[in-house]
């Protein structure tokens, strides 16, 4: 028997910050739209090959962004607000990076902090003027992408509860009156980068659906997640949550057809509660801190995914960190030595000890 290992997402900033630096200089007028394109291809490159030396499966895709997660999933859902339309509705680099900066006659989008974390996200903007469209160009490319280099990914995505959840109405109105409109975005999706391979599977961030969620959202839950496994087999959907326990939706999708239920056991223990309701789903388990910057107590990890088999079998056990590596730095590997270093794990680091645990 192979227990797996995974990682939710990868930082994309570069061991030496060449995407901030590319970013910065596309921005001064220095460097070219393509030169700073190639920066980003090769660093999702670097990316994918340094998690499969590491021993990982299911190599995230679609991970990458050239400013926020959020904001590429506001370009993928077509949602660009009036005031940055221009020439027949193109959305470019220099569209995207205006919603992010604004610009002379355009304020930027608002931004505010990613859940518990110090990373902020571009508020999504709903009225009744938007018009939903799926634009998977850079998902699709990604993909290919990452096969081009010999691994098999997993693709990316907030998923749509968060997604409606974090944005906002500029109307006043509840943006989950949208909520069926964006789902059929979702359905087009699936239904798009199923054709990509004989198995495509698709994490689904779902960070919403921790602690307390409202009961609007769990029946929203029920019927996102109730529907979306049927709109292709061959997409495999893992639900994702983090940095809390999910124990009510847990239980609510152990009755649907995902194929995979992400859970923290890291910053939630409670998540041990609700896992005698997974009978079906394969438990990515969350057993390696994706937040801080510390080495991991392997025996402590080893213990606790005992713990788990106890109620999971173990070939339905899929080991990963516990939110994505985003939120630590790239790799120990250029810090000074000091007293500290020994002590310290960034994300390449994490990705060994996911692999070795």
């Amino acid at each position: 028997m192979m227990v797996l290992a995974t990682n939710l997402g990868f930082p994309r900033i570069g061991d030496m910050r060449q995407l901030k630096k590319a970013v910065e200089a596309y921005w001064k007028g220095k460097s070219t739209k393509d030169e700073l394109l190639a920066v980003g291809k090769s660093l999702r490159a670097h990316n994918w090959q340094l998690q499969k030396d590491a021993g990982l499966s299911h190599i995230p895709s679609n991970d990458f962004a050239y400013y926020d997660q959020i904001l590429n999933m506001i370009t993928t859902l077509g949602l660009i607000p009036s005031r940055y339309q221009h020439d027949g509705g193109k959305v470019d680099l220099d569209t995207y990076f205006a919603m992010a900066r604004g610009t002379g006659d355009a304020p930027a989008m608002e931004m505010t902090k990613w859940f518990n974390t110090n990373y902020h996200y571009i508020v999504p903007e709903l009225d009744s003027s938007i018009d939903f469209s799926l634009n998977a160009s850079k998902i699709l490319s990604d993909y290919k992408g990452a096969t081009g280099t010999g691994i098999t990914p997993k693709i990316n995505v907030i998923g749509p509860l968060t997604f409606m959840a974090l944005s906002k109405r500029t109307d006043g109105g509840n943006c989950f009156d949208y909520f069926q409109q964006v789902l059929s975005v979702y359905r087009h999706l699936i239904q798009e980068i199923s054709m990509l391979n004989s198995t495509v599977f698709l994490q689904m961030d779902e960070p919403v659906l921790v602690k307390d969620p409202s009961q609007e959202i769990l029946l929203l839950l029920e019927s996102a997640y109730g529907t979306l496994p049927e709109v292709r087999e061959n997409v495999k959907i893992i639900v994702t949550t983090y940095f809390e326990h999910s124990c009510e939706a847990t239980e609510l999708l152990s009755e649907t057809d995902v194929w995979g239920i992400g859970l923290d056991f890291v910053h939630a223990p409670e998540n041990m509660k609700a896992l005698k309701k997974i009978k079906k789903q394969k438990v990515i388990a969350g057993v390696v801190d994706g937040r801080n910057i510390w080495i991991n107590d392997i025996k402590r990890s080893v213990a606790l995914l005992n713990t788990i088999s106890g109620t999971i079998p173990a070939d339905n056990i899929i080991v990963s960190t516990s939110c994505s590596l985003l939120h630590v730095p790239y790799s120990v590997k250029n810090e000074k030595e000091s007293a500290v270093k020994n002590w310290l794990s960034f994300a390449s680091e994490k990705c060994d000890k996911v692999s070795l645990i």
